[in-house]
């Protein structure tokens, strides 16, 4: 793992107060081009027929390497990848390229205590006002070109967030004619971490809901952003 890793920011996220898992930081993420930062929802802890297990949300809690293993086992694959990594992949490259994929970019979880299911994730306004400002320290360190939130919902709370920080939220709905029945249509954003450094923020479907197509939201990638879709699949 430490081959295809970064740990040259982790000094940084040591100072973050509520980071419980570092963030995956790929080799040739600082000197990309274009620097994508993915935030997936909730860190599950169940055992493997999906029922809430203390022990491993304890076992979770104290590894600060949590996130980077769950990563990396997608590509040695020692344990099947959970549906949301494999639906996560093939929206952004096929099965040939993603070593190449965490070589390029970031992840993390947006909320940082492990949840149960994925069912039961009912964040109250507090932990979603608490996980933004966390959002925000963690972009001020990898200064991302491009934040994919993984879950529309992830959304809930942005703009009151803003507000709390004295910044006007900027952001849009994207017309789309994919989104339908219980799909929410993507929402596009924008996020000033300087005054000279601005973040694109996208937040898309999850890649563990009902009915969601890798296809289909790679190829809404390819159009929002053809050159970057093109450089995640290119050695």
């Amino acid at each position: 793992m430490n081959k295809i890793l970064d740990k040259s920011f982790d000094s940084e996220f040591d100072k973050i107060k509520n980071l419980t898992w570092y963030p995956w930081v790929g080799k040739d993420y600082k000197d990309a081009h274009v620097k994508v930062l993915i935030i997936g929802e909730s860190q599950y802890a169940t055992t493997e027929d999906g029922r809430p297990d203390d022990e491993t949300a304890a076992d979770f809690k104290s590894n600060k390497a949590t996130t980077r293993e769950f990563a990396y086992n997608t590509i040695t694959k020692e344990v099947n990848p959970a549906k949301f990594y494999n639906n996560l992949l093939k929206t952004f490259v096929p099965d040939e390229n993603i070593e190449i994929f965490w070589n390029k970019v970031s992840f993390y979880h947006f909320f940082q205590d492990p949840d149960e299911a994925v069912s039961s994730n009912k964040h109250l306004k507090k932990e979603c006002l608490k996980a933004w400002s966390l959002w925000r320290e963690i972009i001020e360190i990898l200064q991302p070109d491009i934040c994919v939130f993984c879950g529309v919902g992830l959304g809930k709370y942005y703009e009151q967030w803003n507000e709390t920080i004295g910044k006007e939220f900027n952001w849009q709905d994207i017309q789309t004619d994919f989104c339908k029945g219980n799909h929410q249509p993507p929402i596009f954003g924008r996020f000033d971490i300087t005054s000279i450094k601005m973040a694109n923020l996208l937040f898309i479907n999850h890649p563990s809901s009902r009915g969601y197509s890798p296809d289909r939201w790679h190829d809404f990638l390819k159009q929002q952003f053809p050159e970057v879709m093109k450089w995640l699949n290119r050695e």
